[in-house]
Order: C-alpha cells, then structure tokens, then sequence
C-alpha cells in the first residue's frame, strides 16, 4: 500500500518528462500490450476493471521509474494524465467540474469553482495528440487535419472538446466538462444558489404548467437548474406524467420515473447518417404524447420547434445563452427563431409574438464571485408577459427576483398565472 502511494506521489510531483522518457515509455506500452493480448486480450476489454493486472504486468515487463510505469498504466486505462479527474478515487479530485488542457506541459482543472494548475502533465505533444485521438474515436468520431475540432461524450456523461492544428496555432488543446450527482432543488438552496421563496414561485410554475427557459454565460450553471427543476413533475404531476427529453449531448439526468431521452447523431467517419437536434425533435415531438418537453440546450433552428410546442398548449423547457431575462426574450430566443426556414418566412414580429405568448418564465444564471471563488447563482427569475405595440404583441418581462447583496431577493408579486395565451 505504501509502495502505491509513493507512486502516485511521484506521478503528481509534476516530474518533467524528457525525449528519453517518451520513447521508454513508448517501449514500454508496446511490451505490456504484446503481454496481455497473448495472457488475457479480456483484460483491455473493460481495463478499469484489470487495472490491478494491467499494473502488475507493467512492473513485471519493465523496472524504469515509477512515474514512467504509472504513465503508461493510465495510457492503458484510457486517458492517460487525465484519468485521475475523469474517474477520481482522490476525494481532492471528486469536486472537479472542468478540465483544460492548454497545452501539453499545461494543465488547469476547476475545483469547487476556483481554476487552479494542475501538476500534471503530458510526455510531449504526440502523447496528447494520442490521448485526444483515443478519446475522440472511442465515441464514433474522427479527428485528423480535415476535422480539427470535435466534440464527444466520456462514458460518465462528461463533455468533451478537442483542437489539433492547424486550428490550435501553438499545440493540440482540450476541455473536459465533468458533471457531478445531479443536485436536486433543495441541493440550490442549501448552497445558496436558490432561495426557498424562488424555489417554491418555481415550483408552482411546474405544476400548473408554465413554459420556463434557463439563460446565462457559459459554465453558469444552467443545466444544473434545469435538471432541478424537472423534480418539480414528479413532484406535482406524479411519476406516470410523459417527460420526453432532446439533447446533442447527454448532459441531464433527470430523476423522473417516466422520461424518454433522444441525442442528436452526427455524421459518421463518411459524412452521412446525422441527424440533427432540430431533425430530431421536429419528427418526434407530436408524436411521442409528451406531457413535458425539455430540449436540453437551443442553439439555432430547434428553437422554431420548441417554441412551437409551447405555443400548442405542450409545457416544454429550454436552456440558452442570454446576457438577462430582457435579453433572453427579445433578442436572443427571436433571433434563433427566425434561424430556421419557417421562422425565417413569418419574420422576426411573428417570432416576437410567438415567444410572448409561449414563454412564461425566465430563470437566469450567472457565476458570482465571493471571497476570492466563483460562485454558481439564480441572479434573476423575471415572468414574461404580454404587451401590445403597433408592431403587434412582443414580450414583457418583468422581474421577480434579483440577485441584491450576495442574495436572490424577490422584488415584485408574480401575475404570470393569469396570462392569456394565444394559441398557434
């Protein structure tokens, strides 16, 4: 046990590999390699579950510094460096939401919302091409000098993006968004995201079937909130109520009973077979008897789709980026709108009309940062009523709750459940 501790201490005290390293090491996964495929091929299979065999013929196969054996075992289970943040053992590591690799010799990881640089490291810059390509092609992709940039999905749900040159000008580069146990409604509250008198005007949004978008920046928190705020049907429409959820990728992990999830597919390694998140929900949509839709995240033409349904009496759920409520409803969702064909044909006051009916309610998100750490936060939940100009209806948003001295204060009384809704 003291033997594997100090190998591990040695691999984190950020040992700079040299040319000579890379090579030994390099040697050294082909021998161990050569060794299991002929005593146990099983073995690389499933490799986290061999890790105690894949290690112990790594020792057998070589007597180099522990730092370059433990090297090639990680190379071997799959992520090389980075596998102690993508399956932490190390209670350090369990509170890492994000990874970012800016280089090969550069590593930074978040850490319960303060990025800090990491010890670890890469052997050279062909050991992180290699990583990224394993990563890339274990989800069905490709990633070469005609495809330079790609997304993909570990198998514990985290995100994962990748650039080799010619786009990475100094180097291939890589982020991983790790998401932790879905935190429930009282999980926000606890940690101050969500006050109890916002959660419960959210929850009454829930049960009488409001259409609710989430906004905010990136890393926000956004679809944190959303996958709170599905615990709410459960909660008030029971577990048979149909929840029928789109994502591109598998990032919500609703708890509720009855729930049907698609993911969006991109092309093959021959460019054909992809369908898209707005392909995807505008043929399944109607069809599936949704009593609640969440479209996990709207970037484009699906918006047309999912502020349709809203209109058509479906309680539907979205996430997109927005600077605040005003923005989300009159520049933002609109703008997606009129992306697709259709929104394009009506125009951008028929857009506008169409999210002052459909949308109810606005839940944004920001980081705040508190005693020298970000911070995720509801900073404003605002309802979204309807006003007419001489362009037509466009919406209204009005606030209900703003974030005010480190707290979510509520500042207005909700009308929202007396809207009249225009049906498309």
């Amino acid at each position: 046990m003291k033997h594997e501790e100090a190998l591990i201490q040695t691999l984190l005290s950020g040992h700079a590999f040299v040319e000579h390293d890379a090579g030994a090491a390099e040697a050294l996964r082909v021998r161990v390699l050569d060794r299991v495929r002929r005593e146990s091929p099983l073995a690389l299979k499933d490799p986290r579950r061999h890790e105690g065999y894949l290690r112990t013929v790594a020792h057998l196969e070589s007597d180099a510094r522990p730092d370059l054996i433990e090297s090639v075992v990680q190379d071997i289970l799959g992520y090389g460096p980075l596998q102690r943040f993508i399956y932490p053992d190390r209670e350090e590591d369990r509170g890492i939401t994000e990874v970012m690799v800016t280089g090969y010799n550069l590593v930074y990881v978040e850490r319960h919302g303060v990025m800090e640089e990491s010890t670890v490291r890469f052997r050279d810059e062909d050991h992180l091409c290699s990583v990224i390509q394993k990563i890339i092609m274990s989800c069905g992709r490709r990633i070469d000098e005609s495809c330079p940039e790609q997304d993909a999905q570990l198998p514990d749900g985290s995100r994962v993006n990748a650039a080799i040159p010619p786009i990475a000008a100094k180097g291939a580069t890589m982020t991983v968004r790790r998401f932790p146990d879905p935190l429930a409604v009282a999980d926000l509250v606890a940690c101050g995201a969500l006050t109890p008198e916002a959660a419960a005007f959210l929850r009454r949004t829930v049960a009488e079937g409001l259409n609710v978008v989430v906004t905010g920046g990136m890393g926000s928190g956004k679809t944190t909130v959303l996958n709170a705020l599905t615990d709410f049907i459960t909660e008030a429409h029971g577990p048979a109520a149909s929840l029928v959820v789109f994502e591109d990728v598998l990032e919500l992990q609703p708890r509720h009973k009855n729930t049907r999830h698609f993911l969006s597919r991109p092309p093959g390694l021959d460019g054909t077979g992809g369908i898209s998140l707005s392909d995807l929900s505008r043929k399944m949509l109607m069809r599936l008897r949704p009593n609640f839709i969440v479209l996990g995240e709207c970037r484009g033409r699906e918006a047309y789709d999912v502020v349709t349904a809203m209109c058509m009496g479906h309680p539907a759920m979205t996430t997109f980026h927005a600077i605040d409520a005003a923005d989300a409803v009159l520049r933002r969702f609109p703008g997606m709108i009129v992306m697709s064909d259709e929104g394009k044909a009506e125009g951008r006051l028929a857009a506008l009309e169409r999210v002052a009916t459909a949308v109810d309610v606005v839940v944004h998100c920001a980081k705040v940062t508190a005693g020298g750490k970000s911070e995720r936060r509801v900073v404003q939940v605002a309802e979204v009523l309807s006003k007419e100009t001489s362009d037509g209806q466009v919406p209204d948003p009005r606030t209900l709750f703003q974030f005010r001295d480190g707290r979510l204060e509520q500042v207005a009384s909700p009308k929202v459940f007396a809207k009249k809704k225009l049906l498309f």
